[in-house]
């Protein structure tokens, strides 16, 4: 939890370069999230409207995304937006990628232990 946000998800900060589909805008993704991105750009983007982008994912390649802007900052010098955007339908490299984030942070083993010592009859 973030101050008073409630998120369904852990956020991993990790910086990734990316475009949008259409015009080929360049976008930079700060933090990910298995149903999620925060994102930055110069285009104008309407809330509510489906997009498709694509991020570039280390030792991945591009993978294509779509989804719904929920959310969106104030506008930074020189016209950029960061935009909270809740993805829909994600790919399996998408999957991984986030699978492997979790992995790496110690996440997955925190939440089986914090799950054990919550509801042990469940766990065993």
């Amino acid at each position: 939890m973030i101050g008073e946000e409630r998120r369904r998800d852990y956020r991993f900060a990790i910086t990734l370069e990316g475009l949008l589909a259409r015009g080929h805008v360049p976008i930079v993704v700060e933090n990910v999230a298995y149903r999620g991105v925060l994102l930055m750009t110069g285009e104008p983007i309407v809330i509510g409207q489906l997009r498709q982008f694509r991020v570039l994912l280390p030792d991945e390649g591009l993978v294509s995304l779509h989804g719904v802007p929920v959310r969106a900052g104030p506008d930074w010098l020189g016209g950029a937006r960061t935009l909270g955007v809740r993805l829909i339908g994600v790919e399996p490299r998408w999957e991984r990628f986030i699978r492997d984030l979790h992995t790496a942070s110690g996440r997955v083993i925190k939440v089986a232990a914090d799950l054990a010592r919550e509801r042990p009859e469940e766990v065993s």
